[in-house]
Parts: structure tokens; C-alpha cells; sequence
């Protein structure tokens, strides 16, 4: 099972209740907790998703009937094809995949500093967009994606996302 923690604004967006008090025991996956928020390029919603242990964004475009159970959904292929793509292998990827598999529980977000990394990753988000639409180019959101998870971030020692995720994926390995 997924843990996914909302910001308010993606909360209000969908207009959808989250969990308040005690927090719900759950077994620890390999990635861990994702954090969402919603940001807007233009007149598009998209969810910034972020992973909490190694900081891989993940960038969702969200459409008129979406819900957060249907960018759950989406979250959790995209990161299958993250994780393959960084040379996870296919069988952490598959792993990942059926941790999540068992559902989501929405809660409220609590880490503050991971909330400034999505901030900045919102800013570098609108950069990358609005380079790629100068150029008439439709949204490639995994070209995003790749472009977000290279930048160095100081809650990884200066490290990237990318390298990260293919750190946790290797010792997933041993």
C-alpha cells in the first residue's frame, strides 16, 4: 500500500477528505512515502509527486475527471517505468509495483523541508516547460521528469534523484 501526502491544495482541488489523527500503521515499502502537490502551468493542474527517501519527481498531468485515485494509479506506472529506466531492473520495478498495488491511504503532509524541495522543483518545472514550449513542443512529461530528478538537492547531499533511486534499487538487490 501506498502512503500519498497531499498538500491542501491538491486535497481542495479534488475536493476529497484526508486522514487526521493518529496515523494508520503500515508496513514500510521499499520506497517509502510520496508527497503531492498540485502546481499549474498556464491553465493545466498537474500533481508534483515526490518521493520521500530518495526525491524522484514524478510530474502528472491532471484532466478534468481525474481523481487521486486515478493519479495514484498513474504515480505508481510511471515509477515502475522510472525505475527501470535508471537501471533498477526489472525485477525491483515489479516489486515496487505490487507493493503499491494494494491501494492508497491519503494523509496530510508533514515534512517541511521536503516541501521546500517541491517548491524548487515546481520552479524548475515551469522552467523546463516553458523552454520546451518555446521551442513548440508538446510535453514530453517524462522528459520532465528526467529534467527534475538531475538537480542537485541539499537533502541528498548534493546528490540527485536519479542517482539515488538507482542507489535504493541496488541494495534492494543484495
Amino acid at each position: 500500500m501506498m502512503k500519498l501526502r497531499c498538500t491542501r491544495k491538491l486535497i481542495d482541488h479534488f475536493d476529497e477528505t484526508h486522514v487526521s489523527g493518529p496515523e494508520p500503521e503500515m508496513p514500510e515499502s521499499l520506497l517509502g512515502c510520496w508527497y503531492a502537490n498540485l502546481v499549474w502551468y498556464w491553465r493545466i493542474p498537474m500533481a508534483l509527486c515526490v518521493n520521500e527517501r530518495t526525491l524522484y519527481a514524478v510530474v502528472i498531468p491532471i484532466g478534468h475527471s481525474d481523481s487521486l485515485e486515478s493519479v495514484y494509479i498513474r504515480l505508481i506506472e510511471r515509477v515502475h517505468d522510472a525505475v527501470r529506466r535508471v537501471g533498477g531492473g526489472t525485477e525491483v520495478a515489479d516489486r515496487i509495483l505490487e507493493e503499491y498495488r494494494g491501494g492508497v491511504r491519503i494523509l496530510p503532509t508533514n515534512n517541511r523541508s521536503l516541501l521546500g524541495t517541491m517548491n524548487d522543483l515546481a520552479f524548475h518545472l515551469d522552467r523546463s516547460l516553458e523552454c520546451r514550449m518555446l521551442k513548440s513542443r508538446l510535453p514530453d512529461w517524462v522528459e520532465h521528469d528526467d529534467d527534475l530528478n538531475v538537480i542537485p538537492q541539499r537533502l541528498l547531499g548534493w546528490s540527485d534523484a536519479r542517482s539515488r533511486l538507482l542507489e535504493v534499487c541496488n541494495a534492494a538487490i543484495e
